[in-house]
């Protein structure tokens, strides 16, 4: 093997360039990619690219409106002889809920033990006083049998307690659906449908203790003034004054000699 390569680097061999490239392919291959030259397409071949139907969307601008939060669903409902004008629908409660000065208002009677502990947003603990079940909720001219965790909530010393909590039973009970664009809900029972506003009751009073106050000042003095005048003289209101300033003197004169 030695010998034989000992004779391999003893041969030489002499080519000619034009021989090469006639006789060995990739030689020919080769200089032709040397000696031409790349010219560039005067036109752009168009590349077709697929989007996804999302990103169609967003370049179509088929995309929905955004709005604003449409507030807490509220409704107004009637527990026996009792309004509640707030009640609260949230479909993350598991149970509903009644305040326990609302249930003393009621005057169900006793309650049934309950071994239910509920856990607040807050990851809080409440131990519930009991519940009750089968209670009649009237919502406008419909009726739906409700169970009840009572529950100690503090209220405001300025506000009745007459806020409960509709839960997910109550909303399963209705067959409740909720619009949150148009803000209504549609509730039924059997062939009966009702539909409610339920997102702007919250911009209604708080609380039966609101006080509203109209200003009527101006207008009272411009019908009663001249009235008033013309009955009663400069001499009536100088004795009136004069009546004045005497009881203010007399009591004065009892202040001073209190304080000595």
């Amino acid at each position: 093997m030695d010998e034989m390569m000992e004779l391999f680097k003893q041969v030489q061999i002499n080519l000619p360039l034009l021989d090469v490239i006639q006789q060995v392919p990739a030689y020919a291959k080769f200089s032709k990619d040397l000696c031409t030259t790349k010219r560039k397409l005067k036109t752009h071949i168009q590349k077709m690219v697929h989007l996804t139907e999302q990103v169609g969307a967003v370049l179509s601008n088929k995309l929905p409106p955004k709005l604003k939060d449409p507030g807490a669903p509220l409704i107004s409902c009637k527990i026996g002889n009792l309004q509640i004008e707030r009640a609260l629908m949230d479909l993350g409660a598991s149970v509903n809920i009644l305040p326990s000065s609302v249930y003393d208002h009621l005057g169900f009677g006793e309650l049934r033990p309950t071994e239910v502990t509920l856990q607040l947003a807050d990851r809080s603990l409440k131990i519930p006083k009991g519940f009750i079940e089968d209670v009649l909720v009237k919502v406008d001219e419909l009726y739906f049998p409700v169970d009840f965790i009572v529950l100690d909530i503090e209220t405001p010393w300025n506000r009745k307690p007459q806020s409960i909590i509709l839960g997910r039973p109550f909303l399963a009970t209705a067959n409740a659906c909720i619009n949150c664009r148009s803000v209504d809900m549609d509730i039924s029972f059997g062939i009966k449908k009702l539909r409610l506003n339920i997102f702007n009751a919250a911009l209604g009073p708080q609380g039966e203790e609101v006080c509203f106050a109209i200003d009527r000042i101006d207008e009272v003095v411009f019908e009663c003034a001249p009235k008033t005048l013309r009955k009663n003289s400069l001499q009536q209101y100088l004795s009136i004054e004069d009546k004045v300033l005497a009881v203010l003197t007399y009591h004065n004169r009892d202040f001073m000699e209190c304080m000595r």
